[in-house]
């Protein structure tokens, strides 16, 4: 009995503290939003070159639309995964006055190891795509940018691992496609190291 009446006891002092908060916070009032912060705007480019959907992320500068100014183009591989720390760096530079505003162009990867290789491996299926990807990225993803946006003639590729690797290749393969190449960790490892081979006489 005595157990009893100690649980109905208890049982009343818990409901009891449910009902009165032990913590009071101070009412500072509603936060209201003012300005979104919005990285980009995602796309779907449809290729013709390699036969499938493919989106694409644009990020334009501050002040895109109230100015009539034109924007170099950096062209992003892996742009999902990518775009995050790249415009962080781009704001900041920018910001400074280390370079100029840039329209970033996000290359969203499906198949990384198709599109980054300019040749095939045994040891990697499906690998060898390079040569279309460039293809696409000439002939439908520049022509679309540059008609889409105020762009001016300035071109960077910006690639990272199997990324740099592409990058690298795009390098050597087409020079004059960008007015600058970004190339970071590139997976020169590929094939036995055959893009080295090709420096040399590059």
């Amino acid at each position: 009995m005595t157990r009893i009446v100690g649980s109905v006891v208890l049982l009343i002092f818990l409901l009891g503290c449910t009902n009165t908060p032990s913590v009071h916070v101070a009412d500072t009032g509603k936060a209201t939003p003012e300005k979104e912060l919005i990285i980009g705007t995602v796309i779907t480019l449809h290729s013709t070159l390699l036969r499938e959907e493919r989106p694409i992320i644009i990020a334009l500068p501050d002040g895109y639309d109230t100015s009539r100014a034109t924007y170099p183009v950096l062209y992003l591989t892996d742009g999902l995964q990518n775009i995050w720390h790249v415009m962080g760096t781009i704001e900041v530079l920018a910001r400074t006055g280390s370079i100029p505003p840039l329209i970033v162009v996000g290359i969203q990867s499906t198949n990384r190891i198709r599109d980054f290789t300019m040749t095939g491996s045994p040891d990697h299926p499906g690998s060898g795509g390079g040569h279309q990807f460039l293809a696409f990225i000439e002939s439908e993803l520049i022509p679309y940018v540059d008609s889409s946006y105020r762009t001016n003639p300035f071109r960077i590729l910006e690639g990272h691992s199997l990324g740099g690797l592409f990058a690298a290749s795009v390098f050597i393969e087409n020079p004059a496609l960008f007015n600058g190449i970004i190339i970071m960790s590139p997976s020169m490892w590929w094939n036995h190291e055959e893009l080295t081979g090709r420096v040399g006489q590059f």
